[in-house]
């Protein structure tokens, strides 16, 4: 009640000024709304960046570890002379230190992850790498019994799973780039669609202040219209029409 008073007894300027406070508010609730969806496509961009990122480093480095490795095994199980060996087996030591962290930071980049194919390619890869680190152990267990023939027969199965899985760390690559790929192409794709809702909920609050101001207008133009059709009947003589007068 004292509300539709107060606008009453302010007539137009209070309106007008409710209305357009009312699509202002609008607009910065939109804005507001607009700004927050757009940092969490912000960290989520970030986040997909960071995972691939570790995933690609660790293919790398596992890609370049498991080749150092096949070559010192074979020189280990080729050697002529035990002073080769010996140094062969200072390298591989060397080697199966930074080779096992790989490998387990490969393996928590896979479990880690949330990337489709990409993870599943890694996984892949990981399963593979524990059966080639078995055979590896045997073949250094037959050469440390100096079970040479027998080294050599593992070597000959190394070969092929040390090329399976270089093949399929070429596939994980590939996937975690194609991967990438789609993940920056649906993060712009989620970016357009923010935009335009927040151009398409600017739009609605400028139509709703052009929708006030056209109510406020007729407000105010019907009144003096009523006042000068009425100063025209005065004029010709017409008394007997009482105005018509809003508060």
């Amino acid at each position: 009640m004292r509300v539709g008073s107060a606008i009453r007894r302010h007539g137009i300027a209070l309106r007008l000024a409710l209305g357009f406070g009312a699509v202002l508010v609008l607009l910065l609730a939109v804005a507001a709304l607009g700004v927050a969806q757009l940092e969490r496509l912000q960290r989520q961009a970030d986040e997909l960046v960071t995972q691939h990122i570790a995933m690609l480093d660790a293919l790398g480095r596992m890609q370049e570890s498991g080749s150092a490795r096949a070559l010192l095994l074979r020189d280990l199980v080729l050697g002529y002379t035990v002073d080769e060996r010996a140094a062969v087996e200072r390298r591989l030591q060397v080697n199966g230190v930074a080779h096992a962290e790989v490998a387990n930071r490969l393996a928590d980049v896979a479990d880690g992850s949330r990337v489709g194919a990409a993870r599943e390619a890694m996984q892949r890869v990981v399963e593979l790498s524990e059966r080639v680190s078995a055979l590896e152990k045997t073949l250094l267990e037959y050469v440390a019994a100096w079970r040479m023939d027998d080294a050599k027969t593992v070597l000959g199965e190394l070969g092929p799973q040390h090329q399976s899985l270089n093949g399929l760390l070429r596939e994980a690559f590939v996937a975690t780039m194609a991967d990438a790929q789609h993940s920056v192409q649906e993060n712009r794709a989620q970016h357009r669609m923010v935009l335009a809702a927040i151009a398409a909920a600017a739009a609605a609050s400028v139509l709703l202040g052009l929708l006030i101001a056209l109510l406020t207008g007729r407000g105010i133009v019907r009144p003096v219209a009523d006042a000068k059709a009425a100063t025209l009947r005065i004029a010709s003589g017409d008394l007997a029409e009482p105005i018509a007068t809003r508060s």
